[in-house]
């Protein structure tokens, strides 16, 4: 299902209760199973943009950068986009 790394990367937050940034779905879905705080880099490049700490530019030039490995789930991708989306458009008003 997923390789040595994944599983230590896992192991490892479950000892140290941190969190886990793991872009894979089934290692992901796995250490969120186990009890793991879990977050993808798609949710972290939309909170860095929420807080301005990137640009819209960047931000979605690294969300197309990061979905081109194919390892992401569709859903969180579509998730991703449509929030930089609302994030944009509030900013405008």
């Amino acid at each position: 299902m997923y390789g040595d790394g994944e599983r230590a990367a896992i192991n490892l937050a479950l000892e140290q209760k941190v969190l886990l940034l793991i872009d894979d779905w089934r290692p992901y879905e796995a250490a969120q199973a186990a009890g793991v705080e879990v977050i993808n880099s798609l949710a972290y490049l939309v909170g860095l943009y929420e807080q301005k700490r990137i640009t819209l530019e960047r931000a979605l030039h690294a969300l197309a950068k990061t979905t081109r490995r194919g390892t992401l789930r569709p859903e969180w991708i579509q998730s991703a986009v449509k929030v930089v989306a609302e994030i944009r458009r509030k900013g405008e008003n």
